[in-house]
Parts: structure tokens; sequence; C-alpha cells
């Protein structure tokens, strides 16, 4: 019986190597074609940049801006052999749409470059001139939040303010980054109430003493530079705060000690305590 179930263990072995061989094999193959297209500079060789070719003191790795060409440096692995390259703008866009192939993700990821192309065409149009991609993030993001309302899909929205806060942070408008900073860390934080009791009859029942004593890391980082940038004080953030909460708490029928909530969620920032 022993060496029944050896001899079993073996092949189940040898059949499972030849399925790994032959899927990685086919893996390779479905990406031939991306070789030919997509080549880049590997980190094996000289760091160079892909647009003009000026030698570079290290492969960079995040986006960089080429100091002799002004053309961004990206960095990507490619999906056919997993190795880490140098690459243009197009090609790291390229690249990003063979791994979406790959998770899955192309379908929808396609859908919103074609949206994307289509309010570029639209703003063009209507502005006169050449929209900038923040322009065009926001119009997207917009649609997103019309869509997230009707669906209530209080995470997406959530998310979504967020993204915009990045955008309004990105162009030097850091209170009003904060407000949607706030937006979000309020809805997030009562996002399985709001998604279970989406009512308008359940929202207040429910929701009559939400939460807010946290926000999400990242958001916390962003919030203490504009803090530390504007040099603001406890009653100036209070007073932003307050607004912020008071805003939502009109659409979404929630009711808040404002006092007391205000000082739980300026506990979060270190540059309060300096």
């Amino acid at each position: 019986m022993i060496w029944q179930a050896t001899i079993f263990v073996f092949f189940c072995t040898i059949l499972y190597l030849f399925i790994k061989n032959r899927s990685i094999r086919n893996r390779k193959n479905s990406f031939s074609y991306t070789s030919n297209v997509i080549v880049g500079i590997t980190h094996d060789k000289d760091a160079k940049c892909p647009s003009c070719g000026v030698s570079l003191k290290k492969h960079p790795k995040s986006k960089t801006k080429c100091k002799k060409c002004g053309n961004y440096i990206f960095k990507r692995t490619r999906p056919y052999d997993n190795k880490e390259v140098t690459v243009t703008e197009n090609e790291a866009k390229l690249i990003d749409i063979e791994w979406q192939k790959v998770n899955g993700t192309y379908a929808e990821i396609a859908k919103e470059y074609k949206e994307k192309d289509n309010i570029k065409e639209n703003l063009k149009l209507k502005l006169g001139k050449e929209p900038s991609e923040n322009d065009i993030m926001w119009s997207l993001l917009n649609k997103k939040i019309i869509s997230s309302v009707k669906e209530n899909n209080w995470g997406e929205f959530a998310n979504t303010r967020a993204e915009m806060g990045n955008i309004l942070l990105s162009e030097g408008s850091e209170i009003k980054a904060i407000e949607m900073y706030v937006e979000d860390a309020i809805i997030q934080q009562n996002l399985m109430l709001l998604n279970y009791y989406n009512s308008e009859s359940n929202i207040k029942k429910y929701l009559d003493k939400p939460a807010l004593t946290s926000i999400a890391g990242g958001r916390i980082d962003a919030i203490d530079k504009i803090i530390s940038k504007l040099k603001m004080n406890e009653s100036e953030l209070e007073n932003l705060f307050t607004e912020s909460i008071l805003r939502v708490t009109k659409s979404f029928q929630f009711e808040y000690n404002l006092k007391e909530q205000c000082n739980k969620f300026m506990n979060n920032f270190v540059s309060l305590k300096k």
C-alpha cells in the first residue's frame, strides 16, 4: 500500500508540474508580441532615460522627470517575464493595460479610458483649449459621485470625495481638501449603517449617534502637513471641522455632539500637539 501511495503522489506531482509549466508557457506566449513592443531598460543594465538616452545615476524607483529632456521616466514590471524595467510614459500605459488583461480588469479600465477621452473632448470644446489632467479627472469623479448616490454606494462615494481632496491638495486648495477628507472620514466610519439603513426614514432613526473619532492614516498625514504649512491653530481647525460636519449631517440627517466629536477628531493630528 505504501508503494502504491508513493507512485500516486509521484504521478500527481508530475501532473502538477506539467500543468504549471504549460500554464507559464501559455502565459509567455500570450505576451510574446509585447516583448517586441514594450522593451524598456531592464534593471540589470546601465540606467538611462528611455526617451533621450542620457545616463542616470540609478534606475528610478518611482515616476521621475528627466533633467535633460523633461520627459517623465516610469518604473514597471513586465507581465511576460516579471522583469523590472525603466520605460517611457506610453510604454508604462501599455504595460498597465497588459496587467489589466492578466488581472481581468481590462474591460472596466478600458471603459474608464473611453469615458476620459469623451470628457476630454467635451471639455476641450467647452473651454476652448486642451483641458488639464485634473480637469478631466474632476469631471470623471463628479460623474462617479452622481452614480454612487443613485446606487446608494456610499463606499465609492466616500472614496471619490477623498480622490477629489487629493486633486484639490495638488492644486493648492488645502482648506477645500480638508473638507473633502473630513466628509470621507464621516461616511467611511458609518458605512455599514449607511449601506444597511439607506432609506430616508431609517437614517435618522439608526444614525442618531454616528462615529467620528478617527481618520485614515494617509488623510492624517495630508491634513497634518496642511496644518503645519498654514500654521493653523486648534480654533481654526475646529471651525473648519464643524462646518464640514454640519454640511454632511445636513445631507445624511446625522446628529452630532459637535464639540465632543471635534475634540476626538483633532486628537488624530500631531501638528496640534507640538
